[in-house]
Formats: structure tokens, C-alpha cells, sequence
């Protein structure tokens, strides 16, 4: 699907017969390259201007609303932004609604009051497809936000009617590519990428999800999903450099196709190379890749924007990153440093996201760092923390939540980490890191506790699947399948750490997908369902 690019050419780009506003873009421009409040300036201007000519622009009101969910995101605590957005939104939608009603084809009784516009049927046709498609954008990024507030019921309804929006928008479309009337590549581009995200989204459902989310509408169609996100990244449309990240992220991770994903990269960072946004997304695709050096550097580019600018969430969440990536690659000391930054921000500027499992892993790093006074440490500094984690941060509904609870109640019961919660906690960060080099020493010393202690079974899973996930990383799939089976052998015998079996699982199945052994990969993934 990639269309090479014109010399000179940029990613996102404006044609002046489009009906999406050039300031739109220029607005666009301005977030990608770091300078939120300018573009939040630029578009107040305009639409200020436009009001004293007794005008309106519903796209614009839009692009104004997206820009403060920038910034809204990036200072939670600030309740007049939250205002602010939420009435730019009952703007946009009035707006488009207006323009809809005006513009449908079919009589309404708007319509009918307002009486009829001398433009041709084409012209209608066009403005009403603008109208959809602006209403349809506006409803998602309020879905968004009421996620972002933890209110999911609004959420879901908003994403319902927002689906709606996008499905006649592109009946709308068909329509008129069956008549041959004149095209707009942006506007289509950003109905590819409303429809592309939806279907990716939903075909990402679990099997067991997926009838009730078939009853609500969706029907989703991943090979649908990946050409119309192709489709919007060719376009040139506001959204061509969300839907290339998107897609960066399918074709090195989900399809493992390496050069079509650097390609992508490659064009994205041709652009904005210096944009916090970029190096946020950039430090995750490194740490994926086990590049913990180049993921540290590129969060580092966002957390000194984010320090310069005084987004101090945004400050926060850089320094969680980073403090992990350390940890992934045995680096505690300096992963202790940056968890203690994220944890000591206030809740009411980073809220509880990943603040359990920060929690956990800062009070491994106080054990791990200073082994001369672990009881001390245990007592003065674990302790109260892991006390304070549990009573005021768990979200029930979340699993790492759960996970890091029970983690911390086991430390609570002795005030100190077994030898094999110690190796173990330590192994997991270093495979996810894939630094099976560093993780060969913990694997030998696991294996010795095991031998030297009546361990229960759970611990001689965990050896399996992370010296199998160590052989992968190492690329010796013949021997890591072996070794993973190994860890099955204990299912049945595992008690707490029962996460290990459906992950050795999804791992065999990893590894018969990239062998292309698509029969075996489908029974490894119905035994995790199972």
C-alpha cells in the first residue's frame, strides 16, 4: 500500500479545492512541532476574526477543541481547560449538525423551514459529507475524553454514534464516487482513518467479546483496517502522521514486516523529528525493539519539552518510561531515581496510571540498590510505601493493579523479597527488555535456588518460560519451544503465578506464526482463550 513520495513532498499536506480549512493544517503543524499554545493562539485568532464578520467554521472550532485536548491531557488538573473543551465540542457538534441538516440530500424538516440553497446537487452532496464527517471526529474525541475522565458509559454511547457517523459518511463517499463527482483526498483521508481505527480496535476484541460488540454494530475486518489506514497515511490529510504511527506500529510488532515499518518511520521523522510527540512514540517502538538506550534518549527529547513547557503529567509519565526502560536492563539505580520522581508527583497531576506497579518495582529497587541495610530500608521506606499503594491506589478493574497488590502483600508478610521473588521480578524486566545476555547470570542463580530449596512449582514455570523467552530473543526457536513446553508440564501444578502458562502459551504461538505454522499458532491461542 505505500505510494512512494515526490521529492520534496511532505507527509501532511494541504490542497487548497479541499474543504478542510489550510489553517487546520497550519494548526496541525504547530502542535507536531511542539508549540501547543502557539497553534491554540493562531486558532483563536482566526475564528475571532471570522466572528466579526458574522461567520462561522465548524472545522475550526473542531481543530481549536483538538488542540486543547492536547492540552488538557497534558494538565488533567486544570479544570477550566476541561470547560473550555467541552464547550468548543457542543460548538463543533451544533456546527455540524446545522451544516448537516442544511446540506442532507433527504428533505428534513430543518431543511424545510430553512428553504432551499441554489447549489447543485454535487455541491450539496459535498458540503454534507464535510459535515459528517467533522460531527463524527468531534464525537470520538469526546468519547476519548470522557475515558480520559474514567466516565465509560459515556464513552461507549459517544463511540456508538461516532461509528454511525463515520458509516454514512462513507456511504456518502460511495455514492459519489459512483456518480463521478469531483474527489477531495483529505476529506476521504480522514473518513479512511475513522473507519480504519474502528475496525482495528474492534478486530483486536477478544472471540468472546466479539458478538456483543457484532450486536452493537461493529463488524470488525482487520485487512479493511490496514488498507484504509494506508489509504489516510497517503492522503496527506490531518491525520496522515497518526494513522503512519499506527501503521509502524502493525507492520513491525503485529506483522513483522521491518522494512515497510522503517520506511513509514523514516518519512514521519523526515518531518517532525524534534516532536515530543515522535520521541514519546519513538521511545516506545526503541524499548519494543530492546534498543533501552535509544528508547531512554528519545524520552529524554519529550521530558525536557515537557519540563520547558511545564506539562508537568506529561514530565511525570516521562520519567515512569525511563525509570523502566533502566530496570529492563539491570540499571536499578538509576531506575530508582526516576520511579521516585513519578511517584512523589501528586496524584492529581499523574493520577493512578501505573502507579501500583511503580510503587512495586521502587521498593525493589530500594532492596536491590542497598543490600548493607535491607531492613532498615524494609522497614523505613518499602513498608509505609506499599502500605500507602494498596490502600489508596489499587483500580480494581485494572490488572497490573491486582497483579502489583498481591506482589506487595507478599513483601508485607515477611518485610522483605525472597531470594526467588527477587531473581524472578528481575528476570521478567530484563526479558521484556529482550537483554537475554544480562538475564543468562539470573537464570543460572533461579536455577540453583531451585535446585537448593523445595520451591514450589510455580518458580520451575517461571525458569522455563523465561530461558524459552531467552532463546527466542537469541533467535534458537527449535530449543526455546522445548524449553517452553517444559513450563506446560507444570499447569495444574502452578498456584499463584498463574499468568505463566497462557503467556508460555502465547509464546509457542509467536513462534509458530513466524515459522508461518498458522494451524499450530491457532491451537496455542485457543488454549490461552481456554
Amino acid at each position: 500500500f505505500l505510494l512512494p513520495m515526490q521529492e520534496g513532498s511532505k507527509l501532511t499536506h494541504h490542497r487548497d479545492a479541499s474543504v478542510i480549512p489550510a489553517e487546520l493544517y497550519q494548526a496541525h503543524s504547530l502542535v507536531w512541532s511542539n508549540d501547543i499554545y502557539g497553534a491554540k493562539k493562531f486558532l483563536e485568532g482566526i475564528l475571532e476574526n471570522l466572528e466579526k464578520e458574522g461567520k462561522k467554521s465548524a472545522w475550526l472550532t473542531y481543530g481549536l477543541a483538538e488542540v486543547v485536548f492536547w492540552l488538557q491531557g497534558l494538565h488533567l488538573q486544570d479544570k477550566g481547560l476541561r470547560k473550555e473543551l467541552e464547550k468548543l465540542l457542543d460548538d463543533t457538534d451544533k456546527l455540524a449538525e446545522d451544516l448537516a441538516d442544511r446540506f442532507n440530500p433527504e428533505v428534513t424538516l430543518g431543511g424545510l423551514f430553512r428553504g432551499k440553497d441554489k447549489i447543485s446537487e454535487e455541491e450539496k452532496s459535498y458540503r454534507y459529507l464535510s459535515a459528517t464527517v467533522c460531527s463524527a471526529f468531534s464525537l470520538v474525541m469526546r468519547a476519548v475524553f470522557y475515558f480520559r475522565t474514567e466516565e465509560q458509559l459515556r464513552a461507549v454511547f459517544l463511540f456508538r454514534r461516532s461509528w454511525l457517523a463515520f458509516s454514512k459518511a462513507t456511504k456518502v463517499q460511495q455514492k459519489r464516487d459512483e456518480k463521478k463527482w469531483q474527489d477531495d483526498p483529505e476529506l476521504r483521508g480522514l473518513i479512511n482513518f475513522g473507519v480504519g481505527m474502528f475496525h482495528l480496535i474492534f478486530s483486536l476484541v477478544p472471540p468472546s467479546l466479539q458478538l456483543l460488540t457484532s450486536i452493537a454494530g461493529f463488524e470488525a475486518d482487520r485487512k479493511g483496517a490496514l488498507k484504509e489506514l494506508y489509504e489516510c497515511y497517503n492522503s496527506g490529510c490531518t491525520m496522515a502522521a497518526p494513522a503512519g504511527l499506527v501503521l509502524l506500529m502493525l507492520e513491525k510488532f503485529l506483522f513483522k514486516k521491518k522494512e515497510e515499518a522503517d520506511v513509514i518511520w523514516e518519512r514521519i521523522l523526515a518531518e517532525y523529528s524534534k516532536s515530543f510527540i515522535i520521541g514519546y512514540m519513538g521511545g516506545f517502538v526503541l524499548k519494543l525493539e530492546g534498543d533501552l538506550e535509544g528508547a531512554i534518549k528519545a524520552f529524554e527529547i519529550t521530558q525536557r519539552f515537557s519540563v520547558d513547557e511545564g506539562f508537568r503529567q506529561l514530565e511525570a509519565s516521562t520519567h515512569y518510561s525511563i525509570a523502566y526502560c533502566n530496570a529492563c536492563g539491570d540499571d536499578w539505580e538509576s531506575s530508582k531515581n526516576h520511579f521516585q520522581l513519578f511517584i512523589d508527583t501528586p496524584i492529581e497531576i499523574a493520577n493512578k496510571n501505573f502507579r501500583p506497579w511503580a510503587a512495586y518495582l521502587l521498593g525493589l529497587s530500594y532492596w536491590i540498590t542497598q543490600p548493607d541495610s535491607r531492613q532498615t530500608i524494609a522497614n523505613d521506606k518499602i513498608a509505609p510505601l506499599y502500605r500507602k499503594a494498596i490502600k489508596e491506589w489499587i483500580r480494581e478493574e485494572e490488572g497490573f493493579d491486582i497483579f502489583a497488590r498481591r506482589k506487595m502483600k507478599n513483601f508485607l508478610k515477611s518485610d522483605s523479597f525472597s531470594p526467588l521473588e527477587e531473581v524472578t521480578a528481575i528476570l521478567g524486566l530484563l526479558v521484556e527488555g529482550k537483554q537475554s545476555e544480562k538475564a543468562r547470570p539470573h537464570l543460572d542463580k533461579l536455577r540453583n535456588l531451585l535446585e537448593e530449596t523445595e520451591a514450589e512449582r510455580d518458580y520451575h514455570a517461571i525458569w522455563a518460560f523465561y530461558t524459552g523467552e531467552c532463546l527466542k530473543i537469541e533467535k534458537d526457536l527449535v530449543k526455546a519451544v522445548e524449553i517452553l513446553q517444559r513450563a506446560l508440564e507444570e499447569d495444574g501444578k502452578v498456584k499463584q503465578e498463574t499468568w505463566v502458562i497462557p503467556a508460555a502459551l502465547l509464546s509457542l504461538a509467536d513462534i509458530a506464526a513466524t515459522e508461518k505454522d498458522w494451524t499450530k499458532a491457532k491451537e496455542y491461542m485457543k488454549k490461552v482463550l481456554r
